[in-house]
């Protein structure tokens, strides 16, 4: 019966790479031989047998590998066709000493070709399954952390997330209803996937909390609680929460770098600074949460500490303060470009050692 492991996790590019490697490996079986023998074969007959020798390996692999109904058909070619259609190649005298070379030869390949099939089937089928369950993890983490792009009557708001392998620990989601629109981007301990099922976690915990309509204060209190309960004390998770309502924003921050409010009447960057622990420390802190007076044209922006952590090829960071007075710079861009003058500026400086998310937000109307 044909293979279910190499039916899905290896593409038929690799799989033919990997037949004519085995094709070509058992090809010098023809040259070798001829080597061995007292008279000299054509060439063309000394090239049909090489290739015939490639051919029945690559069938034994496929068989092993794909399909063994096919390994009835290997043997008789293997067994048969030699002594039926091969007597003036390989019925030739031969030279007993060079013979014996021909042989190790042909049981050092061999050997080799077993050690080497034995390995891909062990080692190197849990190596590509686990790389077939990292790509399976990487579009999971894709459809758990979208671009965001949306608009409402309150705020317009662009939003993305650059994980540092396949999956990442950094969250951002908003949630829309015809009362209020609430964003938050959250940033788990670590990489890799004990970081992305933490914030997959957090994630449910925020929507369901959003869902039941829970003020934000109580919402960041049940989700520290949750995550305290179900981790180790090793993993916890920095929060930032914005939540706009007619005229106003509520705002929730948890270990998380500032919030830079660009006023827009001014100009002015306003930071707005952490005041608690990060989420999963404390089971009982009480989290506050701020109200603060907006008006249209407001611009917000959230970033987790990828975005300003990135060091140039001297070491250099490239810190908050370079960060913020890019934000100062090009606030009154579109939202589009500012997101892509933000991203833009922190991958030239350096390379990406951290997730890196950005969340812009910029107030539509007063609302009152």
């Amino acid at each position: 019966m044909p293979s279910p492991f190499w039916a899905q996790h290896v593409t038929r590019r690799a799989a033919l790479q990997f037949f004519a490697g085995v094709a070509i490996l058992f090809a010098l079986v023809g040259p070798v031989y001829e080597m061995a023998a007292v008279r000299p074969a054509p060439w063309d007959l000394v090239l049909f047998w090489s290739a015939w020798s490639g051919l029945i390996a690559a069938g034994w692999a496929y068989g092993f590998t794909h399909d063994r109904r096919l390994l009835p058909v290997v043997i008789l070619a293997s067994f048969l066709m030699p002594p039926l259609f091969g007597r003036e190649f390989w019925g030739r005298a031969q030279d007993p000493h060079r013979t014996l070379l021909f042989l190790a030869v042909i049981g050092l390949v061999t050997l080799g070709y077993i050690l080497f099939v034995y390995f891909v089937s062990t080692e190197g089928t849990r190596s590509m399954r686990m790389s077939a369950e990292m790509r399976l993890a990487r579009d999971i983490h894709e459809k758990l952390v979208p671009p965001l792009a949306l608009q409402t009557p309150r705020v317009d708001l662009r939003g993305r997330s650059e994980p540092t392998t396949e999956v990442g620990g950094d969250l951002l989601d908003a949630v829309s209803n015809p009362d209020r629109d609430a964003v938050f981007v959250a940033d788990v301990t670590g990489h890799g996937v004990p970081a992305g099922v933490l914030m997959a976690m957090v994630k449910s915990a925020i929507r369901v909390q959003l869902s039941a309509g829970v003020e934000l204060g109580r919402l960041v209190g049940t989700v520290n609680t949750v995550l305290h309960e179900s981790t180790s004390p090793a993993l916890f998770a920095t929060f930032a929460a914005l939540q706009f309502e007619p005229g106003r924003v509520r705002v929730a921050i948890a270990g998380h770098p500032p919030i830079a409010w660009v006023h827009a009447g001014t100009g002015a960057v306003e930071l707005l600074h952490n005041e608690h622990p990060p989420l999963g420390i404390l089971p009982a802190h009480e989290f506050t949460v701020r109200t603060l007076p907006v008006q249209a044209g407001d611009t917000f922006v959230v970033f987790t500490d990828g975005m300003t952590e990135v060091r140039d090829a001297a070491g250099d960071e490239f810190g908050q303060d370079r960060f913020l007075d890019l934000v100062r710079r090009n606030a009154q861009q579109p939202l589009e470009a500012l997101e892509r003058s933000l991203f833009d500026a922190v991958r030239a400086f350096g390379r990406q050692d951290d997730d890196q998310t950005l969340l812009v937000v910029r107030v539509r109307d007063r609302g009152d």
